[in-house]
C-alpha cells in the first residue's frame, strides 16, 4: 500500500473506529412463528415425549355396550447431539494498538457465526425431515415462476390441511421469493399489497401465512447431526419452499456461553461463544417442502 500524496505532499493515513459489519444470514427460525420449544429442558442430554395413538371410531345403532380400545402409544426421541462452538483470539498487542474495542467485537462476531450456523442447521433438519410435495407420485420438482407461484404456495397448503395440520408460516428462497413479488406486482388486490408494503421485505403477511425469506437457502453444504447420530451434509439450493405448522418443528437449546476470558498460551485474550441444541420434526405430515433440481 503506497503513501498518498495530494499533489507534491504526503498526507495522513488514518483509520476509523467503526468497523464494517460482516454479513450473515437472515434468521428464519423464530420461536412461536417458525419452530417451537416447548420440549426444552436442561436436564437431560436426550429426552423423549409420549405420543398416544389414535383409532377410527364407526357410528352404531344407539343402545349397545362400549367395547374397550387399548390402543398404542408412541415415543419420540429427541437428543441433544448438536454443538456449536467458536473460540477467537484477541492477542494483547493487536488489540492495543488499533482504535476500536477489537475484544468487543471479535465476540460480536463469533456470536453471529454461531447464530448462523445454528439457523443453518436447523434449515437442514427441516428439508430432510419434512414430507415433499408430489406430482404423479414422485418429487415435485417443477420451476416456479411468477404465474405458478400461488398455486404452489395454495397447493402445499392443501396437503398439509388434508393430513390434518395446521398451517401458519413459508419459508422461501430468495429465488421464488423473487418470483412471489413479481407475482403480487402483477395481480395486485389493495389489501394484499398494503399487507406486503408494511412489512421490511423479508417478511410477509400473505394468503392467511407468515412468508419469510429465507437467504440460507442458498447454502449447498448445510451441515447437522440427526437423530441417528450422523452428520449431514444438506444442498439448501435445491429447496423452494418449507411450509407447516411450526408447532411441529422443535428446536431445543440445552446450553449456552458466551464470554472472555485470559489466554492461556498467549498474551492476550478469548472471545468464545457455545451453544448445544436439539433439531426435530416431529410430525413430517404437518410440515411439507418444495424441492426444485432445475436451475432458475
Amino acid at each position: 500500500m503506497s503513501n498518498v500524496r495530494f499533489g507534491e505532499k504526503f498526507v495522513d493515513d488514518r483509520f476509523l473506529d467503526i468497523v464494517e459489519p460482516n454479513l450473515f444470514g437472515d434468521s428464519v427460525l423464530i420461536p412461536g412463528l417458525t419452530f417451537t420449544p416447548k420440549y426444552e429442558t436442561d436436564e437431560a442430554g436426550r429426552i423423549f415425549i409420549h405420543k398416544t395413538g389414535v383409532q377410527v371410531i364407526t357410528p352404531r345403532f344407539p343402545g349397545g355396550d362400549f367395547t374397550h380400545a387399548d390402543v398404542p402409544d408412541s415415543l419420540i426421541q429427541i437428543k441433544y447431539n448438536n454443538e456449536f462452538p467458536r473460540s477467537r483470539k484477541i492477542k494483547g498487542v493487536q488489540a492495543v494498538a488499533v482504535s476500536y474495542d477489537r475484544a468487543e467485537e471479535e465476540l460480536s462476531t463469533a456470536i453471529q457465526e454461531v447464530s448462523e450456523a445454528i439457523q443453518t442447521a436447523g434449515l437442514c433438519a427441516l428439508t430432510e425431515e419434512s414430507s415433499t410435495l408430489q406430482k404423479d407420485g414422485s418429487d415435485d420438482t417443477t420451476a416456479i415462476d411468477k404465474d405458478n407461484v400461488k398455486e404452489y404456495i395454495l397447493a402445499m397448503r392443501k396437503a398439509v390441511r388434508q393430513a390434518k395440520g395446521n398451517v401458519n408460516f413459508c419459508m422461501m428462497s430468495t429465488e421464488v421469493f423473487e418470483k412471489f413479488l413479481q407475482y403480487v406486482g402483477t395481480d395486485y388486490t389493495p389489501v394484499f399489497n398494503d399487507d406486503v408494503m408494511r412489512t421490511n421485505g423479508r417478511i410477509i403477511q400473505a394468503l392467511g401465512l407468515t412468508i419469510l425469506e429465507a437467504n440460507l437457502l442458498n447454502n449447498e453444504e448445510g451441515k447437522y447431526i440427526d437423530q441417528n447420530d450422523e452428520l449431514k451434509t444438506v444442498d439448501l439450493t435445491e429447496v423452494d419452499m418449507i411450509m407447516g405448522d411450526y408447532d411441529a418443528n422443535s428446536m431445543l437449546v440445552l446450553f449456552e456461553a458466551i464470554r472472555l476470558m485470559d489466554a492461556i498460551d498467549f498474551v492476550g485474550s478469548y472471545a468464545q461463544v457455545l451453544s448445544v441444541v436439539a433439531y426435530k420434526v416431529t410430525n413430517n405430515a404437518r410440515i411439507i417442502k418444495k424441492l426444485n433440481t432445475t436451475a432458475y
